[in-house]
């Protein structure tokens, strides 16, 4: 199911971001249109039965003209998967796919002559779920979502990302990340 998800968004989004044109600022990486993988943690800002969680995701960046000289920005579709450690109502445990699917907007800000850039995102979309997660308060499979991220791209393919999403309770079913991703 999680690959079926990831191939429709990559499949249904590809005709948009392929019609915008390539962006000449910047690395070269930002040219239209550009993939990106990811994966490492999240840690819960409610109490779930895990301290952290593997997230892995996908991301179709799109760029759009140029800000200025050194800002470029652009519209994202980005996938992600979070498996979550619950309570399952019985006294026990049962593990949740969480699958966040944000529509964004990212900036990117190069950095002196190396072309590093920095990125800052903004993304609003849905949060679904395979079965409730009573500990995170998601008790629908399909739940309103957003979320922010802050990156460093330290060559023109790899970079780090801070992260953060929520559904409108952040002290429960908030999740903050940092993943390491390769954009191609």
């Amino acid at each position: 199911m999680f690959a079926l998800l990831f191939v429709l968004v990559v499949v249904a989004a590809t005709p948009v971001f392929a019609q915008n044109g390539a962006v000449t600022t910047g690395p070269p990486i930002h040219d239209n249109p550009t993939y990106a993988i990811r994966a490492g943690v999240m840690f819960p800002q409610g109490s779930t039965q895990s301290n952290t969680l593997f997230s892995a995701g996908v991301e179709i960046f799109g760029p759009m003209s140029a800000m200025n000289a050194s800002t470029s920005g652009g519209l994202t579709l980005s996938a992600d998967y979070v498996p979550v450690k619950t309570s399952d109502g019985a006294g026990g445990t049962k593990t949740v796919s969480l699958i966040p699917v944000l529509l964004g907007w990212e900036g990117h800000s190069t950095v002196g002559q190396s072309g590093s850039t920095v990125d800052l995102g903004l993304g609003v979309g849905v949060y679904w779920a395979t079965d409730t997660i009573p500990d995170m308060n998601i008790t629908n499979t399909v739940n309103f979502a957003y979320g922010a991220s802050i990156g460093y791209h330290f060559t023109p393919s790899w970079f780090v990302q801070g992260r953060f999403l929520a559904n409108g309770n952040e002290s429960k079913d908030g999740l903050i990340g940092v993943e390491l991703g390769y954009q191609y």
